[in-house]
């Protein structure tokens, strides 16, 4: 059982000793069954016993006799059910939010005999097709709805996006090698929607340098990748983006992400999107010297949150691992993070209702400034200051009578 009612001093961390391992038997856990509420200093004081918490459906409960079980949850089920269930004490609205992808978030298909294809070359680049030309400069201009498929290195030069507010453009990424020196790789000035598709079985490699060159007053763009519209990654390719002048990926509207293999450096964040990320699946190897993933529209309650269904998460940073202004919802997905600061971090509220978690953290493990809930997900925490904090915190679990 959780002693809740023990003192602090009986509290302190014992670095050798796991909740598994005090019980000397597997852990036993499974699914969400009632919430238990704990008081805000006594879970603190527990949550502080960090030095190795080992948590499957929140807290790795051993039961003599009985097998080891322990289920993901499933992102649209449980964690639609564990939203309901804490909208009443949040303070954000979660059912409000839009955590689905569209079909088109989802599907990596194009048609290339109909696609405009451009093949990129310094001073050389071509298009065959409508829709874009090559400027210049060397820069290649989108300007209508339709599919691009690019190719080839530009080793000074980007690609920039000026279509109408109801167009829709899939930019598919087959072999490309873009650095720009002095502004953002890829640039999307506007748009209704922006695909980009990573080919399956091409490798792509984006990044900038370390000063851009913007309109008098201005402070932005200031990504490698950066966009005004909503944004989509999707396909199987990889993609390798490198932010030497502040971010990875910035979109200052949506930011999805449903497939492929991404290694993402940046001075500042990896992964933003202002209204909202969401990420279905990939891989992500992440090294920011600020947050990973990031989302901080506070002017809108259904916005401004982090939501991450799978995938694989490889994370180091100079500050927070994910971080969300209004809500965070991790529902699945492997994670093995190393932060300078919080690993998660909501300024209002946060659910954790599956996944894999190993933290490494220097600050808190889960911090919500509002309502923190752990519904269910294994989680393993081998350093922080506090594991767990907010001013709400909700422990769900469910376990089985020994056999």
């Amino acid at each position: 059982m959780i002693p809740i009612n023990r003192t602090r001093a009986e509290l302190q961390p014992r670095p050798t000793v796991s909740l598994v391992r005090r019980h000397e038997t597997p852990a036993v856990t499974a699914r969400l069954s009632q919430f238990f509420r704990v008081s805000h200093e006594r879970l603190r004081a527990l949550a502080s016993a960090c030095a190795r918490i080992s948590v499957a459906a929140v807290l790795a409960v051993s039961l003599a006799g009985c097998t080891a079980s322990t289920e993901a949850s499933d992102s649209s089920g449980d964690a639609s059910t564990s939203e309901t269930a804490v909208s009443s004490d949040a303070t954000a609205d979660a059912s409000e939010m839009d955590f689905t992808y569209s079909n088109r978030d989802t599907d990596a298909s194009y048609d290339e005999a109909s696609a405009t294809t451009i093949a990129l070359s310094d001073s050389a680049s071509t298009v065959d097709g409508s829709g874009a030309t090559v400027q210049d400069d060397g820069t290649i201009l989108i300007e209508a709805a339709g599919t691009y498929v690019i190719s080839g290195t530009l080793t000074d030069g980007s690609i920039q996006v000026a279509a109408g507010d109801q167009d829709k453009v899939q930019i598919v990424l087959d072999g490309v090698e873009i650095t720009c020196s002095d502004g953002p790789a890829v640039n999307i000035a506007s748009a209704d929607k922006v695909f980009i598709t990573l080919a399956e079985g091409s490798s792509n490699t984006l990044s900038d340098g370390a000063s851009y060159t913007l309109a008098e007053g201005e402070d932005e763009p200031n990504a490698t990748v950066y966009s005004k519209a909503d944004l989509t990654f999707n396909g199987s390719g990889a993609l390798k983006v490198t932010g030497n002048y502040a971010h990875a990926i910035n979109s200052k509207d949506d930011l999805v992400i449903t497939g492929g293999t991404y290694e993402l450096t940046s001075v500042e964040d990896a992964l933003r999107g202002k209204d909202c990320v969401k990420i279905a699946d990939g891989t992500f190897a992440i090294d920011a010297g600020s947050d990973a993933i990031v989302s901080n529209n506070d002017e809108d309650a259904t916005r401004g949150f982090v939501s991450i269904d799978g995938g694989t998460f490889d994370i180091t940073t100079g500050d927070d691992g994910i971080q969300a202004f209004t809500y965070i919802r991790l529902a699945g997905g492997t994670f093995a993070m190393d932060v300078a600061d919080d690993a998660v971090h909501s300024d209002t509220d946060a659910l954790v209702s599956g996944g894999t978690f190993e933290i490494v953290a220097v600050d808190d493990a889960f911090h919500a400034e509002g309502t923190m809930t752990i519904a269910d997900g294994t989680i393993d925490v081998t350093s922080c200051y506090e594991g767990i904090e907010g001013e709400k915190v909700y422990l769900q679990w469910q376990y089985r009578r020994p056999c």
